[in-house]
């Protein structure tokens, strides 16, 4: 469908669902109500609180359809999320690879509790009572990881009364989800609550047209936990959540959408479409008409069509979640631990090679060669936070925290190639030491057929101590101070082996050259690193209030992010410096009546070390390595408005506008387009292994689109036995480049979105029906878009998130 005609349909629709309608006014009936969100560790009015704050309570997340972290980026001015990479950013900041040791830019924070995991933010409107979103720099009340803001879920506690809620949801790919909780209360001021959930999805977004199964969103998911809440007397309360889940996916949000390059000349030109580094196996020896490979690949045409061997998979077990509150009144102050514990396990199983070929003959008689190849992910993790603080509780003009920090994590990360069928790679092999120089010495046997192993196992502490103070002149005007001290400390052992076909010996023993064994032959090579890191971080600012439903502000933070370690290369430069952010924000909210209320923020970012992931070739081998960028800034400006002209109509407007660039980065060699070609290359600076360096100054920081817009509107329909709700979402972005070079593989064309809800409310609330159709159009979306060095182009392959979906959930209270 043509855009500028989607575009004045899908505004149509909104515009129709947030008509003002013949329905009467009722006085006073149409306000919006106060949100109280805890961005400052206490209860306060959103209003009230001099941060830029996206605040989504349960029911508006129900009444507008925000279920997915995508959602909330949706509906977060600056806010970008990658599904297929789990890595967000705010306003420019955020993570830009998932290897071992480089710590998020966003923290998300539990009930408290620190967690580098998102999913938390996409728990079910049925368990989270509310998800608040901080933009900018949290460097003194949460500092670890949150250079580029915070999220706070907060959940659902048990009730004083017995209840509960049942909902199940139908859908489209043969969805079927269960969800249920109920409280319980024990005894006086003792009360339980316990929730799972079940979500099963048999088909896929992406279709195997090799015959294998479907993949893309399909899963058979569970979660459970369990919640205690005690009042320890009059002054004291406990609160303890312990959680569990498991997955078992095919997960697949990507797809290789760039032709099969063939190695058309012989040994040690690359060209094979099973990735980098694969020159060196047998096939390329010999021109690629010998193989027959020339079968086309199918996402080049169809982008949700793939053909591979081997099904992909995602599994998460041994997962487990503790946390704890404990708040003592004191009469003078409050006390408060905030702690847990959790632990997981997370394998994923992809197909490397891309191609459901299985094997292939050679030139020389009875020497097939085997090209397929399997990558196996692991992550197996162990954190540990805790947090006490002390709070001012009196009204007076004078109102302070202070507090300490500990955190502790282990992290052990093995990913693997390997080929099934490559029977050579078992045998002994011909070893090249890694220190000094070339020595040809018997390498480990390889019964694992490992093509590649990198492994990290990572120590990680962090402490810190913080206070912030805030002081009322009188009625209009306060300030606020905060400071923070952060320590983190990392010790790794890494490990890495990579074994390439022997040419010279192919089909005999010694058949493979181990790149990667340590001198003497006795296997894989490793090493140990640490690191120690320490900052200053905090915040400034002043709010001026001249009426109850005015505020502005200004403020400074100060930003922080630890070093780190981008193991399991044996890379050359293994080590990263921290990253350092100063933000200068000033801010406007407004409430007109009780009927519009609008938010409005405009900042300034110097930001300094962003550590980016760039790919270098060091002895024929594509190697990620760390990089720190000198000098970034971001300037933006961000508008959120409600408005609620009658009781049945509400409208919801957010828009930002993100001018995120690199100011200083010189000189860096794009692996995807080594000479420097792309309409977007800015060549810089002598030849750095015979390939043409850039200069980024200049180039947007990635996942920063310059423009986004969201917009929202509800019509109720009220009836006797109930009450008809229609909602309409429009999102629009600008077009975005995922990758530091402006690289135009890595730009994603602008797009826009349009989804449609209906809610049944019953009398007396006991039930509802909701109907949704997300993507109306159908449209191929992007958050996210990767590419690669291959002979003769580039490997270009693309997030995407799921196409049309539609179904039917019913909520039932008792």
């Amino acid at each position: 469908m043509n855009r500028r005609i989607k575009l004045l349909l899908s505004s149509a629709i909104v515009a129709c669902v947030a008509g003002t309608g013949a329905f009467a006014q009722t006085p006073g009936s149409n306000m919006i109500e106060e949100l109280v969100v805890t961005a400052q560790k206490r209860e306060q009015s959103l209003q009230d609180v001099p941060v830029a704050v996206s605040a989504f309570t349960d029911e508006t997340r129900d009444i507008v359809g925000i279920r997915s972290i995508q959602d909330f980026a949706t509906f977060t001015p600056g806010l970008s999320f990658n599904a297929g990479t789990d890595r967000m950013s705010l306003r420019g900041v955020g993570r830009l690879t998932n290897v071992l040791g480089s710590d998020p830019g966003v923290a998300v924070y539990a009930d408290g509790f620190y967690t580098a995991s998102n999913s938390e933010a996409a728990k079910s409107t049925l368990f989270v009572d509310s998800v608040e979103i901080l933009r900018g720099p949290q460097g003194t009340l949460y500092g670890r990881n949150s250079i580029g803001g915070a999220i706070n879920v907060i959940s659902k506690r048990p009730a004083d009364t017995f209840g509960g809620e049942v909902r199940a949801t139908l859908g489209n790919y043969n969805l079927k989800q269960v969800e249920a909780t109920v409280s319980i209360p024990i005894a006086e001021g003792l009360r339980t609550k316990l929730g799972g959930l079940w979500t099963k999805q048999d088909d896929g977004y992406f279709k195997n047209v090799a015959g294998g199964p479907s993949e893309g969103g399909v899963n058979d998911d569970t979660w459970f936990e369990v919640q205690v809440e005690a009042d320890l007397g009059e002054n004291a309360t406990a609160w303890v959540r312990y959680s569990s889940s498991t997955w078992d996916q095919r997960g697949r949000t990507s797809n290789l959408v760039s032709p099969y390059y063939n190695t058309t000349s012989p040994i040690f030109l690359d060209g094979d479409p099973r990735g980098p580094n694969a020159f060196m196996r047998p096939e390329g020896l010999f021109p690629s008409s010998f193989y027959l490979y020339n079968t086309p690949n199918p996402g080049v045409d169809d982008h949700r069509k793939f053909s591979t061997d081997t099904p992909s998979s995602r599994k998460l077990d041994d997962q487990h979640q503790l946390v704890a509150e404990l708040s003592w009144n004191l009469g003078w102050a409050a006390l408060k631990y905030i702690g847990g514990y959790n632990q997981y396990k997370f394998t994923q199983i992809t197909d490397y090679d891309a191609t459901a070929r299985i094997s292939y003959p050679t030139p020389i008689v009875g020497t097939p060669v085997f090209p397929s190849i399997a990558a196996e992910y692991i992550e197996d993790k162990k954190f540990w936070s805790n947090e006490l603080n002390l709070s001012s509780i009196n009204d007076g003009p004078l109102q302070w925290i202070a507090g300490l920090y500990y955190y502790r994590e282990k992290f052990r990360q093995p990913i693997t190639l390997y080929a099934p069928g490559q029977a050579q790679i078992e045998r002994p092999q011909i070893g090249i030491a890694t220190t000094p120089g070339f020595l040809f010495l018997p390498a480990a046997p390889n019964p694992d057929r490992i093509v590649f192993l990198s492994f990290g196992d990572l120590d990680t502490k962090a402490t810190a101590a913080f206070g912030q103070i805030d002081y009322a002149f009188n009625d209009s005007f306060k300030v606020t101070g905060g400071l923070r001290y952060s320590k983190d400390e990392k010790s790794a052992l890494e490990t890495s082996r990579l074994v390439y076909f022997n040419p010279l010996t192919l089909g005999a023993v010694g058949g493979a050259i181990d790149v990667t064994t340590a001198s003497g032959g006795t296997g894989p090579a490793s090493r140990n690193l640490s690191g120690e890191w320490d900052a200053w971080s905090g915040t400034l600012g002043a709010e001026w209030s001249p009426d109850t439903s005015t505020m502005a502000y200004a403020k400074y933070s100060r930003g922080y992010k630890s070093g780190g370690f981008n193991l399991g290369a044996l890379a050359a430069r293994p080590s990263v410096e921290p990253e350092t952010l100063d933000a200068y924000e000033l801010g406007f909210k407004k409430n007109f009546g009780t009927t519009l209320q609008t938010n409005a923020a405009f900042f300034y970012y110097q930001y300094e070390g962003a550590q980016v992931p760039v790919t270098v070739v060091r002895n024929s081998v594509n190697q990620q390595e760390f990089i720190n960028i000198a000098e970034s800034q971001s300037i933006g400006a961000e508008l959120e408005v409600v408005w609620a002209p009658i009781d049945q109509v509400r409208v919801m407007l957010n828009y930002s506008y993100l001018d995120a660039t690199i100011e200083k980065a010189c000189c860096i060699v794009n692996s995807a387009d080594l000479l420097a070609t792309d309409v977007n290359a800015k060549p810089a600076g002598p030849l750095i292994g015979g390939r043409q360096a850039q200069d980024l100054s200049g180039n947007r920081l990635p996942s920063s689109p310059k423009n986004k817009l969201a917009l929202n509107g509800t019509y109720r329909f009220d009836f006797e036995p109930g009450s008809l709700t229609l909602s309409g979402t429009y999102s629009w972005k600008d077009k975005v480049s995922y990758g530091i070079f402006d690289y135009s593989p890595e730009i994603a064309p602008s797009q826009d979105q349009l989804d449609l809800r209906a809610i049944w409310a019953g009398a007396g609330g006991r039930y509802t029906v909701i109907g949704y159709v997300r993507n109306v159009f159908d449209d191929e979306l992007l958050d996210g878009i990767e590419t690669g060095p291959e002979n003769g182009g580039s490997l270009r392959t693309l997030y995407m998130t799921p196409p049309r979906t539609y179904g039917i959930e019913l909520q039932y209270r008792f």
